[in-house]
């Protein structure tokens, strides 16, 4: 019995699925000739070509805004903070100006079709399309006009509170204007005609845009050290020796950015876990920095050479490290030179010094995927309305995690406290070598954005204590890892940082005390204290003297006390902050902002 019924069903079951299928094949045929008889064969593909126009023509002009013209303005004016060249983003810039231009299109011709075939008129869509205008013109406005007062992108987190208050209204002002303009427009002229004025105004918005961005890359020389124009090589850092030391001679520097000698002071006598983490250094409290910003500081430590703006900033980078005297030392000793940096040290051109862990750029290339995430925070924190663009989560904006060797296998360098920590504790033990080893290590220390604890957690709205004890985590782990290969007491070490940071300050001037502590070779004692007003002017004397076995605390013995010190900071100039420096020279402490004295020396770019 129980088979019949399973037969039968069986049966019943195959019959509705065919008449389904019948019923299926009979309405789509029907649907198909039905919409290309009377829909789109009735309408004619000229009339829904040029139907289609506008909503074409928006899309590429806020494609090209978004992805070409601001991807382009960005690096032509901040082309000393990125890695890559122009010639390298051009593929990427290409690849996602077409999928977004593709997609926008493909989504406004369903739109289309839906509209035609359900109603056989097109006024949504047409409403849709009129929108996207507007949306055009008050992004255009927003992020070419309005855009002048943005906070600066140094990592820290942005109160945007603070911003946007005129050009709010300013925008709402915009909104009502073009919706006004729109409805008097096709009150009069009807809704087609008013679209083809749009597509008029957005494409001459676009050739005004080209005809800025001719200028913007003329000006700054954009296609310099371009892998389009030319071979010239630029400096990037692989992870290669980074597990590599010397059984015979190290020389150590490990910067960790942007952390103040008075707070690691304090939180260092305050927690017990780092104690002694200094001992057999001598500690220089009152250090001051050359500039309060990373770029310009490394190079200017490295090399002993100052930049008042005379030439190129490039220029200047390239002339400073194939001239500096503590690489040519350093070639003379037998030490093979590694420099860990993420992007600060800003070297093109002809190298005139092998450095070890260096590939060449063109050896590397820009991971499409991660760096259209990265721009599109970009376009988001520069388009989107004040009150929006907190939602572009631009604090933590990083084009280095778009960097990729051509061999997929090369290890690139990154500064994160987090993972240089991890791949300490993952790599404990250390290759020793004959030959003399010089690293330089530039860790994010305190630099923002304050997103971790001492133990490298990630939290939110953290302090600048927390991100200073964190790089103290650091510090320790590196050098107890040292420490335990036994190649500690070989090494000189220093441990320094290439500005101050009061996060509770917005004065520039309260970056000027870094941290500097000392090692040379072979030194056992307690930690030292030493008084003498260090500049970071007088490092290129303090390397040649640790390399000739000096004492960490025989070193500067001829600064005098009461010396004038000279500190150069930038001036803000709106969203730019590195054509003007402005000199200083104090006769105090360097945590003594408040006697930091201008002298009246301006130092202009020159063009």
């Amino acid at each position: 019995m129980g088979d019949k019924l399973n037969a039968l069903y069986g049966k019943y079951h195959r019959a509705c699925l065919a008449f389904f299928k019948r019923q299926f094949a009979y309405y789509s045929a029907y649907f198909k000739k039905s919409l290309w008889r009377e829909k789109i064969a009735g309408r004619g593909i000229k009339r829904i070509i040029k139907e289609l126009l506008p909503a074409c023509v928006v899309m590429f002009a806020s494609c090209f805004m978004m992805f070409v013209y601001e991807p382009i303005l960005l690096y032509s004016t901040n082309k000393n903070d990125l890695w890559f060249d122009f010639g390298m983003m051009i593929l990427p810039l290409f690849v996602i100006f077409a999928l977004f231009l593709l997609g926008g299109i493909a989504v406004m011709s369903v739109i289309y079709f839906i509209n035609l075939f359900f109603s056989g008129r097109v006024i949504v869509y047409k409403i849709i399309t009129l929108v996207l205008f507007i949306s055009f013109f008050l992004l255009c406005l927003q992020g070419n006009f309005l855009s002048d007062k943005l906070p600066i992108l140094t990592g820290e987190k942005i109160i945007w509170e603070n911003y946007g208050k005129t050009e709010n209204v300013i925008l709402l002002i915009a909104l009502i204007a073009l919706v006004i303009a729109a409805i008097i427009l096709v009150r009069k002229v009807k809704l087609d005609r008013t679209l083809f004025h749009a597509s008029v105004g957005a494409s001459l918005v676009s050739l005004m845009l080209v005809v800025t961005l001719v200028s913007t890359v003329i000006e700054n020389d954009t296609f310099r050290r371009s892998s389009m124009f030319t071979k010239e090589d630029t400096f990037v850092a692989t992870t290669k020796n980074f597990n590599n030391v010397s059984s015979n001679k190290n020389f150590l520097i490990f910067l960790v950015d942007a952390v103040d000698s008075k707070f690691l002071y304090d939180i260092m006598n305050q927690d017990g876990d780092f104690k002694g983490v200094f001992e057999d250094f001598t500690y220089y409290p009152d250090t001051l920095a050359l500039y309060p910003f990373t770029a310009r500081s490394i190079p200017a430590m490295l090399t002993g050479a100052v930049h008042r703006q005379e030439t190129a900033f490039l220029d200047y980078c390239r002339k400073a490290y194939n001239e500096s005297p503590l690489f040519k030392n350093l070639m003379q000793r037998g030490y093979e030179i590694n420099l860990y940096s993420s992007m600060d040290v800003l070297w093109h051109g002809q190298r005139s010094f092998e450095i070890e862990n260096a590939i060449s750029i063109h050896d590397a290339k820009i991971m499409i995927n991660r760096f259209k995430i990265q721009l599109w925070k970009y376009v988001r924190f520069k388009y989107l309305p004040y009150r929006y663009k907190r939602y572009s989560h631009i604090e933590n904006m990083d084009f280095n995690v778009c960097k990729m060797g051509k061999d997929k296998k090369t290890d690139f360098y990154h500064w994160g406290n987090k993972l240089n920590y991890d791949h300490i504790q993952k790599n404990p033990t250390l290759t020793k070598e004959d030959r003399n080893f010089f690293s330089f290590i530039h860790v994010e220390g305190g630099h923002v954005p304050l997103d971790m604890d001492k133990y490298f957690n990630s939290i939110q709205n953290g302090t600048y204590e927390q991100k200073v004890a964190a790089s103290l985590t650091l510090i320790k782990a590196y050098l107890q890892r040292l420490k335990a290969n036994n190649a500690y007491d070989n090494s000189v070490i220093i441990v320094i940082s290439d500005h101050g940071f009061f996060p509770y300050s917005g004065e520039l001037n309260a970056r000027a005390n870094p941290i500097l502590f000392i090692k040379g070779f072979k030194e056992k004692h307690e930690m030292k204290i030493s008084d003498i007003p260090v500049s970071h002017t007088d490092l290129r004397k303090a390397f040649a003297d640790l390399l000739e076995d000096k004492k960490s605390a025989d070193l500067f013995t001829d600064i005098e006390h009461g010396r004038t010190r000279t500190f150069l900071c930038y001036r803000y100039d709106g969203s730019e902050f590195r054509n003007e420096i402005v000199e200083f020279t104090t006769t105090g402490k360097a945590w003594e902002i408040d006697k930091l004295t201008p002298t009246g020396n301006v130092y202009k770019l020159k063009k």
